[in-house]
């Protein structure tokens, strides 16, 4: 072992649950995976041939937490411009479809469902049938 602790090992009290902890805290763990870096996928902008294009290479990488603070922040800004796109097409989607209605004048029949999941959360989902030409 690495160090001198002297750790419990009865199986039926212990397991190696507490061997495993020691390893992951102890200071002195030569394979101490602090500052270790990790394998990764970067995509990397290449202009070799000429042309542009995106390259994909296996890199390695450190965690950082201030720049992945930064990359969440970006990934919420990010997702809430898609969450506008998906709005505006919605509102642009739902003007055809009274149109449509509007001008075949056709019946429409709807039918609606209900459920809760079990984290509890309640939705509900509303269908239009129609008939068209086609």
């Amino acid at each position: 072992m690495h160090c001198k602790k002297v750790l419990c090992a009865n199986s039926r009290n212990n397991g190696t649950e507490t061997m495993k902890n020691h390893i992951i805290i102890c200071k002195l763990n030569p394979k101490s995976l602090k500052n270790q870096k990790l394998l990764g996928l970067g995509r990397f902008y290449s202009v070799d041939d000429g042309e542009g294009h995106d390259v994909t290479k296996l890199t390695t990488w450190k965690f950082d937490h201030n720049a992945m603070k930064r990359d969440v922040v970006e990934m919420i800004i990010i997702d809430e411009t898609m969450a506008k796109l998906c709005y505006d097409i919605y509102v642009d989607e739902k003007v055809v479809l009274k149109n449509y209605f509007k001008e075949s004048k056709q019946r429409v029949s709807f039918t609606t469902d209900s459920w809760t999941s079990q984290q509890r959360v309640s939705f509900m989902s509303l269908t239009a049938h129609y008939s068209n030409k086609n």
